[in-house]
């Protein structure tokens, strides 16, 4: 998450870059000096200074800035995503750990029942009301008990070394947690799921991409109208010291038909990603609406085992 703020940065830079229009440039041109005959020498020298620049038709630049702004949407969307896994994962780290040390004190627990029923047997088998074989189970299940502690003890550590991992420090790894672990929330009905459905980051994820193909058909139809190179200049005579100017128009030949070919690419691009959002929201509903039976059945064992 720390190198989202790097890559915001640079989604900036490169807008700025892509909405930048053409340069203008300067030249400096020589003929007819150095040669044969009359031209040997600098006699006839032809000096040009010109100005010159490539026009870009069609709004080129700021259709580019629109592209660039919708990839740079589409980072944000993938840091949102993956911020929510994030927060996914840490979540149950953390309950990991609440579980672990609701081990623990079901464990403790359990040794001090295991110890009054040592205590009872051990009484019991002195007055000969109970065998030497109960004492010996009794002991048996309080090893066991005891066991179960040392257990407990190395899952809350390493669920303790697993939690502090995610804020990469493992000097937190003593830090007790508290959650309500017996509190049950309500069981959500299909309209929050529908929101949840609508909000989640694949599919906003999706409706970027569709953005970002329909500003590439933009600037692909744009490109049907040629860019214009214009140069001006003056032009120096040697051989009588005189001066006059020059002018050149450069139009390219065949820009439709590249336009077309970019365009159609644009458009199928596009038109696959209405597909590709149905495709996800189906599998999502699918997912989703088998949670709230699996949730109403799991609280129906909670309230039994209570």
């Amino acid at each position: 998450l720390q190198v989202a703020e790097f890559d915001n940065r640079a989604a900036a830079a490169r807008i700025r870059q892509q909405t930048l229009t053409t340069p203008w440039h300067v030249g400096m041109e020589l003929e007819d000096f150095a040669g044969t005959g009359i031209r040997e020498g600098v006699d006839t020298l032809q000096t040009t200074i010109s100005l010159g620049r490539v026009f870009e038709l069609g709004n080129k630049p700021e259709l580019r800035g629109e592209v660039a702004q919708a990839q740079a949407a589409l980072v944000n969307n993938e840091q949102d995503a993956k911020r929510l896994d994030l927060m996914a994962e840490t979540t149950r780290r953390f309950l990991d750990l609440a579980h672990a040390q609701e081990k623990m004190i079901l464990a403790k627990q359990s040794v001090t029942i295991k110890h009054r029923t040592l205590e009872v047997v051990r009484q019991r088998s002195k007055l000969g009301k109970a065998a030497n074989a109960d004492l010996s189970r009794t002991k048996i299940d309080l090893a066991r008990a005891e066991l179960g502690v040392e257990a407990a003890e190395h899952l809350i550590t390493n669920a303790r070394q697993s939690l502090a991992r995610m804020w990469g420090d493992l000097d937190r790894d003593r830090h007790q947690v508290s959650a309500e672990l017996y509190r049950l929330e309500p069981v959500p009905d299909s309209a929050t799921l529908d929101v949840l459905i609508e909000e989640n980051p694949l599919l906003v994820k999706f409706a970027t991409q569709q953005r970002l193909a329909e500003a590439r058909i933009r600037l692909a139809s744009a490109a049907n109208q040629p860019n214009l190179e214009v140069i001006g200049g003056i032009r120096h005579y040697n051989l009588l010291d005189d001066l006059g100017l020059v002018f050149s128009l450069k139009v390219p030949l065949g820009s439709q038909s590249r336009a077309r070919a970019a365009r159609d690419e644009a458009v199928a691009l596009s038109d696959r990603e209405p597909l590709l959002i149905k495709d996800k929201k189906l599998a999502l509903r699918s997912t989703l609406m088998g949670l709230p039976q699996a949730l109403t059945h799991d609280r129906h064992v909670v309230h039994t085992l209570q």
